[in-house]
This record gives structure tokens, sequence and C-alpha cells, in this order.
């Protein structure tokens, strides 16, 4: 029912059942949610229900990229979620009940003033499940007080591999990230504009 909706990856549990994650947005607003549906075994993939349909606690952006199921059936569906100062976090949600309930199993941020997304999954033979994705400094780098230089842009982004079992970085990866550009020069009293984000050129 909403204006924009889209599914972005799907799976199927032990039961057979099919899921496919995504987000859609709100009728007449810019809110973006985290949505997951299934259709069980029996529904043959002929009809479907809603069963999450989640917002980031501050904002209205939240969005669903990959599933994954383990070898115990629970239900994993990464993404990002925004707060309300702007920062993104990397999030992995979980169903431990064949989709009945979700909860949030991983927030990750890699530090301060960075963003953080997560794009897939998958699961190893031994019942490991990985979440991958990138994190990169802001957009825009800060615009100084009264009469100073705008801030440096943030640099581009990094590639991570994270393991759900310890929540420690395996991979981390540059790929073609560039560096946040210089801060505009101030004008009199008026301060310069931040420089512009490094761009990360790299697909999960």
């Amino acid at each position: 029912g909403g204006t924009l909706s889209s599914g972005a990856s799907f799976t199927m549990d032990l039961l057979n059942n099919i899921y496919v994650s995504g987000y859609g947005c709100d009728v007449g607003s810019s809110s973006y949610r985290w949505v997951t549906r299934q259709s069980t075994l029996a529904q043959a993939g002929l009809t479907w229900a809603t069963v999450d349909d989640y917002v980031y606690p501050g904002n209205t952006y939240t969005i669903a990229d990959g599933m994954a199921v383990d070898s115990l059936g629970n239900i994993y569906s990464a993404g990002l979620g925004v707060d309300g100062v702007g920062t993104y976090h990397w999030l992995v949600r979980e169903s431990s009940n064949n989709g009945s309930t979700w909860a949030n199993v991983d927030d990750y941020g890699l530090a301060a003033l960075k963003t953080a997304n997560a794009y897939a999954m998958t699961t190893d033979n031994a019942g490991n499940v990985y979440a991958t994705g990138s994190a990169q400094g802001p957009a825009n780098g800060p615009t100084n007080g009264l009469g100073g230089d705008g801030g440096a842009g943030g640099n581009g982004g990094t590639i991570f591999v994270l393991q759900s079992t310890t929540s420690t970085i395996l991979v981390n990866i540059p790929e073609n990230s560039s560096t946040g550009s210089a801060g505009g020069a101030h004008s009199g009293a008026t301060g310069g504009t931040g420089g512009a984000g490094g761009i990360t050129q790299a697909n999960i």
C-alpha cells in the first residue's frame, strides 16, 4: 500500500517457508520502513503476509538488503537504519520462531561520525552466520564557527565482513576509496562550506 516498495533479497527456512526482505515507503510521506514478507509452504508463493515492519528509533529511513537462514532454522535479515542525528547503523535482525517475531541482534557502527550498512548475508557448514557491507565517513565535512574555513569531507568507505558469533571484523578491504576534499575558505564573517565526502566504488 506504500508509494514505493521494493524487495531486495529472499530466502527459505527449514520448513520451506519463503521470505522476502526490502522496504516500503508510507503513503504521502518519505518514511522508508524495513519490511519482511512471508509465504508459507501451504501458500506456495501465491499469497503473502508482512511478518516484520520496522523503523529504526529516531528516524524514518530503515531498509533491508540481505537474508540468510542458519542450520538451526534462525532467519536473518541485514540492512541499515538511520538514527535521529543522521548516523547510519549496520543492522541484522533475527527471527528464531519461523518469522513470528523479530529483533535486532547486531547494531554496528564503525566509529563516531562514520556510517555503516550491511548488504548481504551467508552461512557456512559450521553454522556460522556472516554479514558483509561497508562503512565510510560522513557525506560532508562540518562548517566551522563564524568566519572559519569549512571542515574537510570524510574519507571514502571500506568493505567489511563481520562474523556473528564474535562480532569481529574478518576482512577489511579498501575499495577504490577517495579522500574527502578540503573545506571551502571563509568569506568575511561567514564560515566556509564543508568539503565533499570521499567516494566508495564498491558493490557487495
